[in-house]
């Protein structure tokens, strides 16, 4: 905990968001490079690897979920434990992958001549179970590291892609093996950095209570995975051009939602810091947070909504129809982002495993065990609606329309509920000050983007007109609000020891 106390906890969300920021651009340029160079077909595969492995990589997150909590509350041999648990798993699924991958390939009917590709995936399914055990440990201890690991990750894809696919022509070969190789990178950058925090023996003790805790971080992810289940139902009645345009508005809409990283340090620092409903210095830390995402998020927003018809179609100009969508979308991730820190907040707040037991009969009466019972309420409502709303829409764009506000009002509800939940867990306040500045100054930064002509469609003008927002928010920000001014002082010299260190 002294190791992490004596950084600033906003330092860790600032690096960690310009990771996903980052990410971000250089995913589109990997994205272009990829379907520049692949045929439709080859293309067609590498979108299903990805689909495939995701049903090999859902168990990626159950054991490193408690070993991070148990990491932060300093019990000797977690981390190495986790890794070691990950590791394990993370063999066997791969194995399994790759076994299987002769029958699955016969039952899509794929031909054999993609059998290396497929194999191939195997290994990402390892890397990712590593990546996941490794960062059970640097959350808690070195957060920022997380970030750094994302960066070098994309860097490295890039680089590789350039010269496996666009100079030595290896197609989709060249696309998974770019993957794996940036990986690799990652993988060796976050071991490295967590190999001084890896200490003490392995417990299988640690072991036998996760597995009778398991069940939580899996009721977590089948949850969260009820509200998207309107999407497909906007494809199945809709059609696949309703679910395009909702597609792109979601694509710039993602952006908005990596602010939530901004909150990425106060989890396990709640967790360190054994916080209770008086604890001063965890009240502190929500509020940092807090105002960090508010500080982000709220331009943001404004500037999607008012710049929305100029960001789809940067993704194609027939999506730029599609800008009412992202009007509407748009404060869903905010909202969402906003969430997060609640969800934080409970998470972190939680004592149930506070002396490296978990009893399960508890856990079910646990705020945490609420918190992850409300996506199957509030997406319950959701797919109900949507079957309602949908098929009753005009066309395509009112069908995503539709769901888009479906979405947004769904979150307004399920952001209160968290709240709620959060403000019982932890004593802290809800930096009002905070959020009537950015908003004043995101009204301010409107008027340039409103007053600017938004016509004809350029890349670059709308490049121009993004720069332009930013730096009217900031200095409206700077001049009006003391704390921002610290924070970009605190950033400078956080950003400078951690270079020497």
């Amino acid at each position: 905990m002294s190791e992490q106390r004596r950084r600033d906890i906003r330092h860790a969300g600032l690096v960690v968001f310009a990771s996903h920021v980052l990410s971000a651009f250089t995913g589109l340029a990997f994205t272009l490079m990829v379907t520049r160079s692949l045929s439709e077909a080859d293309f067609g595969v590498w979108q299903n690897t990805a689909d495939l492995m995701f049903y090999f990589t859902v168990l990626d997150n159950v054991m490193p979920f408690w070993a991070k909590r148990f990491v932060a509350r300093g019990f000797e041999g977690s981390g190495k434990t986790g890794i070691f648990c990950n590791l394990a798993l993370g063999s066997f699924m791969a194995i399994l992958y790759g076994l299987l991958v002769p029958t699955m390939m016969a039952l899509m009917g794929v031909g054999g001549t993609y059998m290396l590709p497929y194999l191939l995936i195997s290994i990402q399914v390892f890397e990712i179970y590593v990546i996941q055990g490794i960062r059970a440990i640097l959350h808690p201890m070195r957060p920022e590291a997380v970030g750094y690991g994302i960066m070098i990750k994309e860097g490295t894809k890039l680089i590789s892609a350039f010269f496996l696919i666009l100079q030595l022509n290896l197609g989709l070969i060249g696309a998974i093996c770019s993957t794996i190789l940036a990986q690799v990178a990652q993988t060796t950058f976050i071991a490295i950095v967590a190999s001084r925090f890896i200490k003490g023996p392995l417990k299988p003790s640690y072991v036998r209570e996760w597995l009778k805790g398991s069940f939580l971080p899996i009721y977590n992810f089948m949850g969260r995975r009820v509200p998207p289940f309107s999407l497909i139902i906007l494809f199945s009645l809709a059609g696949e051009v309703a679910r395009g345009y909702y597609g792109a508005a979601q694509a710039i809409g993602m952006v908005i939602l990596y602010t939530s990283s901004l909150a990425y340090a106060l989890y396990p620092r709640l967790l360190a810091e054994g916080s209770s409903p008086g604890s001063e210095g965890a009240s502190s830390d929500v509020e940092k947070s807090l105002r960090l995402v508010l500080t982000f998020a709220i331009p943001m927003t404004v500037g999607a909504m008012l710049l929305s018809d100029l960001l789809t179609a940067i993704l194609k100009v027939s999506y730029r129809a599609a800008w009412l969508v992202l009007i509407a979308l748009a404060p869903y991730y905010a909202l969402r982002a906003l969430s997060t820190v609640f969800e934080a907040v409970v998470s972190g707040s939680e004592r149930v495993d506070a002396r490296a037991r978990i009893p399960v009969r508890e856990l079910v009466k646990t705020r945490l065990f609420k918190l992850y019972t409300l996506p199957y309420i509030y997406g319950a409502a959701m797919v109900g609606l949507a079957f309602f709303l949908i098929p009753s829409a005009q066309d395509p764009l009112d069908a995503s329309l539709r769901l888009a506000f479906l979405f947004t009002g769904s979150s307004i509800a399920s952001t209160l509920a968290t709240y709620a939940l959060a403000k019982r867990s932890l004593a802290f306040r809800f930096p009002l000050d905070a959020l009537a500045k950015c908003l004043l100054a995101s009204a301010i930064m409107a008027i340039p983007l409103i007053a600017l002509p938004h016509t004809p469609f350029r890349l670059y003008w709308t490049g121009v007109l993004v720069v332009v927002g930013a730096l009217t928010y900031i200095a409206i920000l700077i001049t009006i609000d003391h704390e921002t001014r610290a924070l970009l002082k605190a950033l400078l010299k956080a950003l400078s020891s951690g270079a020497r260190s």
